[in-house]
């Protein structure tokens, strides 16, 4: 005895990809952690950075140096070292891209457009990242950076 079953043809091809679409969003997952823990350790550099520094960006600020330029100082000593990952994880990830091309579609491992929108992206989270550091250089009281040193 068989029983038929009617289903309509989106149920049926969302159960066809059902596992192809599992790994892509756990791979989105592992791709937005990586991507905010390195925010994160970037940010934890660059407010180091910015408190050991405190009496330099003093007398800096002290000499006449314009709170944009400061801000701007640790912005590119953020941006520097995101440029420095990418220097470095884009071949990188062009030599484990071959590994990966079993699980891609319509996509090949080496694309253009795949590799700058992730150099955007760390671009933007590394920009964000520092900028609370930099706000925070911009704020720095001269006086009291020099007093405290």
């Amino acid at each position: 005895m068989s029983f038929v079953t009617l289903e309509t043809m989106a149920t049926m091809t969302g159960r066809s990809i059902a596992e192809e679409r599992f790994r892509a969003q756990l791979a989105i997952a592992f791709g937005a952690t990586a991507v905010l823990l390195s925010a994160i350790g970037l940010y934890g550099l660059v407010a180091r950075s910015v408190s050991d520094r405190r009496r330099e960006i003093g007398v800096r600020l002290t000499l006449g140096a314009d709170p944009g330029q400061v801000r701007g100082l640790v912005l590119r000593q953020a941006l520097g070292l995101a440029g420095l990952g990418v220097v470095i994880g884009v071949p990188t990830a062009l030599l484990a891209a071959r590994g990966l091309a079993t699980f891609l579609y319509g996509v090949t491992p080496a694309s253009p457009l795949a590799l700058a929108i992730a150099v955007a992206t760390i671009a933007s989270a590394s920009a964000l990242a520092a900028l609370g550091p930099a706000l925070r250089a911009a704020r720095i009281n001269p006086i009291e950076a020099l007093r405290n040193s």
